[in-house]
């Protein structure tokens, strides 16, 4: 089984020609990067890159978030128009205030309703659930 450093770095590189087809095709660079991701996770080369490595290294310790959050949320800034920001914020906050709150109320009803769940355990599921749904809208 490879290194950690090996396997990181086989990665990267993947990540390094999903940037390159993605200038030359004009298809996003986050749509090839989960079509890449979804093609490695089912294919038999996981198990040569040590994909199983990885998993207990990386995201069972929590290293993960550490080291792909970041530079996502770098590159995303840097390639962010403050006009297309400006006229986002409003509808986000919106969203990320009273669309998470409605989408908590609004679920868990449904959920005690429909699904006969006990309404403490319902509307804790939705809470749980609503920032990912306004978070998926935007």
């Amino acid at each position: 089984m490879p290194s950690a450093e090996l396997v990181i770095v086989a990665f990267v590189g993947l990540a390094l020609l999903a940037s390159v087809i993605s200038s030359k095709t004009r298809t996003p660079y986050t749509l090839l990067l989960v079509l890449l991701g979804m093609l490695l996770a089912t294919s038999s080369v996981s198990s040569i890159l040590g994909v199983d490595l990885i998993n207990e290294q990386l995201v069972g310790g929590g290293l993960f978030v550490v080291l792909v959050l970041p530079p996502l949320l770098f590159e995303t800034t840097i390639n962010m128009r403050a006009e297309a920001f400006a006229s986002v914020s409003r509808p986000a906050l919106l969203l990320a205030t009273l669309g998470v709150v409605v989408a908590t109320l609004v679920g868990g009803f449904l959920l005690w309703r429909l699904a006969a769940l006990p309404i403490y355990p319902a509307f804790l599921f939705a809470a749980l659930i609503a920032p990912t749904d306004v978070a998926t809208v935007l």
